[in-house]
């Protein structure tokens, strides 16, 4: 969708898996 995204995968004891999603960029929707 013309965004770069950047995905971290962290995973402690506390809190299990963790997925942190970064979005970098304007955000473009295309039109259908």
């Amino acid at each position: 969708d013309g965004r770069t995204q950047i995905v971290t995968y962290t995973a402690d004891h506390e809190n299990g898996f963790i997925a942190d999603v970064k979005y970098e960029g304007v955000p473009t929707y295309p039109e259908y």
